[in-house]
C-alpha cells in the first residue's frame, strides 16, 4: 500500500510523540499503514522498535486521539496460538 496523506501524518505523529524514532521511518509507516486503513493487527518480529509494550500503548494512545482504531501489535505465534 502507498502512504496517504493521512499515513504520513500519522507516522510523523509517532516520531513527534517520540514512540517511533525518526530514523526508524519504515516502522512508523508499518503501523500507520495499518491503522489508517483498519487492520486488525501488525504481524512483527522486530522487537525493537514495533513489537514492544511503549509502542503498543502510545500509537494506541496517539490513534485514538487522531480518529483511528488501534491496531494490536504481535507475533506470528500470537496470532496462530490464539486463532
Amino acid at each position: 500500500m502507498d502512504p496517504t496523506p493521512s499515513v504520513v501524518r500519522l507516522s510523523e505523529l509517532y516520531i513527534e510523540k517520540g514512540i517511533i524514532s525518526a530514523s526508524h521511518r519504515y516502522d512508523s509507516a508499518h503501523i500507520a499503514i495499518a491503522s489508517v486503513h483498519e487492520l486488525d493487527f501488525v504481524v512483527s518480529y522486530n522487537f525493537e522498535h514495533i513489537n514492544r509494550n511503549k509502542a503498543r500503548i502510545q500509537t494506541a494512545i496517539a490513534n485514538h486521539r487522531a480518529g483511528y482504531p488501534s491496531v494490536i501489535i504481535c507475533t506470528a505465534r500470537e496470532v496462530l496460538d490464539n486463532g
